[in-house]
C-alpha cells in the first residue's frame, strides 16, 4: 500500500492531506502604534493545542521561536502583542497540533507593522514657560508636520500653536499623525504677577519749598531695574527733583515683569520774610535789647541757636532769624544791632576846693556842667545836691546850665549829676 505526502515550502505548509485542516481561519497581518497592542486571531478545530511563534526571517525554518515576553495568549487562538516595539520587522505564525494524533499544521506567517508614535516636545515663546500678568505666551510643539493634528488641553484648540493668557495651569497637547498614532506632552505655565511699585512720599501730590529739592524714591529696592521719566532717565531707586511736573517710575522685577507708577510734584508758595522789631536796634552799653520776630510761623531759629521768637542780646552785632512755616519752608532776615557808648558826666565847682577850707553854711556854691557825649547831644541834666541843700535838686533840658546852691546845715555832702543823651543813654 502506498501513502502519499504532499508538502509546500514557504510561509505555511500542510501535512498529510488525508486529514482535514486544523486551521479553519488564517490570521491576518496587523498594524499598530508603538504604544498600542497588536492582535492576531486564528480559528482552529477542537482538540488542538496552539503555540504562537515569531521570526524576522520567515523563509528560514530555523529562525522561528516561541513567543514568551511582550505578549499574552501565546497558546490561545488570540495573540496579543502588548509590547510591539520589541517585534518591529517580525512575522508571526501559530503552530497547531492535533491532540488525538501526531498531525500538526502551521498557519500563514503574517507581518506586524509598528508605527512610531510622534515625539512631542513643548516649547514656549518666549522661553521659560512663564509670562507676566497682563501679557501672554505662545506654546507650540517641536513637531511641525502639517499632516499631523493637534489637540490642546484644557483649551480644546486644534492649532499647532496657541496663545496663552491665563497661567498657573498645566497645558498639554496631543499630536496625532496619519497612522492615528499619537504622542503627548504637558508643561506647567506660570503667570507671574506684576510688581506693584509705589513712589515715596506716598501722597498723591507732593511739594517742595521754593529753591529747594525733593527726593522721590521707590518703596522697594528688590527690583532689578528702575527707570524714571526724568531726563536723561535715571536708573537708581531714587531721584532728586527741583522742577515741578509728573514723574513716572517703571520697575522690572526678577521675573522680567514691569509696572509703572507716577507722582505729581508741585511747589509750595514762598514763605514770607520775617520782620524783626524794634525798628531801631540800638541800645546803651551795659544794657540789653530784645529782638522779636513777628508771629505766624511754626518755628524760629536765631543765629545763636536759640529756638524762640525773641532773643535778648547784650552785645552789638548781626543777628539772623530763620523761620519755618507749616510746610517746613524757610525764610530769613537779619538785624544789625549797635551798642551806643555811654555819655561821660563831669562838672566843676566854684569855689574849686570844697574840702579845705570847709564850705560855710549858707555859702552859695556854683556848679558848671562839663559832660561830653560821642553818641548824640546831651538832652537831660539831673542834679542831686543831697540833704540840706537849697534847692535840693535841679533838672535841666538845655546845655550851659550852672546851678547855684547853698546848704543850711553842716555835714558831708554829695553832689551827683546824671545826664542822658539823644540815644537815651
Amino acid at each position: 500500500m502506498k501513502h502519499l505526502i504532499e508538502f509546500f515550502i514557504g510561509t505555511s505548509f500542510l501535512v498529510n492531506s488525508a486529514f482535514a485542516p486544523l486551521i479553519t481561519q488564517q490570521p491576518v497581518p496587523d498594524s499598530v502604534c508603538m504604544t498600542d497592542t497588536a492582535e492576531f486571531i486564528v480559528k482552529v478545530l477542537p482538540n488542538t493545542t496552539l503555540q504562537w511563534q515569531f521570526s524576522s526571517n520567515p523563509s528560514d525554518p530555523m529562525s522561528w521561536g516561541d513567543l514568551i515576553v511582550g505578549v499574552s495568549g501565546a497558546q490561545t487562538d488570540t495573540l496579543k502583542v502588548t509590547q510591539p516595539g520589541m517585534y518591529i520587522g517580525d512575522y508571526f505564525r501559530v503552530l497547531v497540533m492535533d491532540t488525538t494524533s501526531t498531525f500538526s499544521e502551521t498557519s500563514d506567517s503574517v507581518f506586524l507593522t509598528v508605527f512610531p508614535n510622534p515625539t512631542v516636545e513643548l516649547m514656549s515663546v518666549p522661553s521659560g514657560f512663564a509670562f507676566c500678568e497682563g501679557s501672554s505666551i505662545i506654546l507650540q510643539t517641536t513637531d511641525m508636520n502639517p499632516l499631523n493634528s493637534h489637540l490642546w488641553a484644557p483649551t480644546g484648540e486644534t492649532t499647532s500653536t496657541i496663545n496663552v493668557t491665563t497661567g498657573n495651569i498645566i497645558y498639554s497637547v496631543t499630536v496625532t499623525d496619519v497612522n492615528l498614532c499619537s504622542g503627548s506632552s504637558a508643561h506647567l505655565v506660570m503667570e507671574n504677577p506684576k510688581p506693584t511699585p509705589q513712589i515715596l512720599p506716598i501722597e498723591a501730590e507732593v511739594k517742595f519749598c521754593p529753591g529747594k529739592t525733593l527726593q522721590l524714591m521707590s518703596d522697594s529696592t528688590i527690583y532689578t531695574n528702575y527707570t524714571w521719566s526724568s531726563s536723561p532717565g535715571d536708573t537708581q531707586a531714587f531721584i532728586t527733583v527741583s522742577v515741578i511736573g509728573n514723574y513716572m517710575l517703571t520697575v522690572t522685577d526678577g521675573n522680567g515683569c514691569t509696572a509703572s507708577t507716577s507722582r505729581v510734584v508741585g511747589v509750595y508758595q514762598p514763605t514770607s520774610q520775617p520782620s524783626i522789631s524794634p525798628i531801631i536796634k540800638e541800645f546803651c552799653q551795659g544794657d540789653n535789647l530784645w529782638l522779636v520776630g513777628n508771629s505766624g510761623y511754626s518755628d524760629y531759629v536765631w543765629s545763636t541757636g536759640l529756638h524762640n521768637d525773641s532773643l535778648l542780646i547784650s552785645s552789638e552785632g548781626i543777628y539772623t532769624l530763620t523761620v519755618a512755616d507749616v510746610n517746613g519752608c524757610t525764610a530769613t532776615n537779619t538785624a544789625q544791632t549797635k551798642a551806643n557808648a555811654l555819655p561821660l558826666s563831669a562838672f566843676s565847682s566854684y569855689p574849686t576846693n570844697l574840702i579845705s577850707p570847709p564850705v560855710r553854711v549858707t555859702q552859695v556854691l556854683t556848679f558848671t556842667d562839663q559832660s561830653t557825649s560821642t553818641e548824640g547831644n546831651i538832652v537831660n541834666w539831673n542834679w542831686d545836691f543831697d540833704t540840706g541843700a537849697v534847692p535840693p535838686s535841679a533838672f535841666y533840658s538845655v546845655s550851659q546850665n550852672r546851678p547855684e546852691v547853698f546848704y543850711n546845715e553842716e555835714g558831708l555832702k554829695k553832689v551827683c549829676l546824671e545826664i542822658r543823651n539823644q540815644k537815651g543813654c
